[in-house]
């Protein structure tokens, strides 16, 4: 058996660090390779962890194995490597504030339709209107 880095296996990415080597690499192939200083690859690195709330060792694994899957493609059809979709690879997405909902379908399915006011709005149509208080019983 051959580890990931291990002289055996020489063709192989080595994990620790990959995060940054993988930062590195989208922003050269983005054509922001001016940002490639090492302070700001190590920071943003961090920023992306935090966010998916993985260890340094987890993102390390993922940027890893999305490196060798996509060199395991270009051998396969012979093309340059570019960078693929990282959330299919750590096999999760990043929490989103809210839920996204899922397709309607169906001729049961709620529509929501937004029509355009033809109206123009009244002067009064942003104020409160009061409401009669019902009388308590005491």
């Amino acid at each position: 058996m051959s580890l990931p880095g291990s002289p055996r296996n020489s063709s192989s990415v080595p994990v620790v660090g990959s995060a940054e080597s993988l930062v590195t690499r989208v922003l050269t192939e983005q054509g922001l390779g001016e940002y490639c200083d090492p302070e700001f690859v190590r920071n943003t690195s961090r920023e992306m962890q935090e966010a998916l709330d993985m260890t340094q060792e987890q993102m390390d694994r993922a940027a890893h194995q999305l490196m060798v899957q996509e060199r395991n493609i270009k051998h396969a059809q012979n093309q340059p490597t570019q960078v693929g979709d990282v959330w299919t690879v750590i096999g999760r997405y990043p929490s989103s504030p809210a839920p996204p909902f899922p397709p309607a379908s169906g001729p049961t399915a709620p529509q929501a339709v937004i029509a355009p006011s033809t109206a123009a709005p009244s002067a009064k149509s942003h104020h409160r209107t009061k409401r009669k208080r019902k009388p308590v019983l005491v």
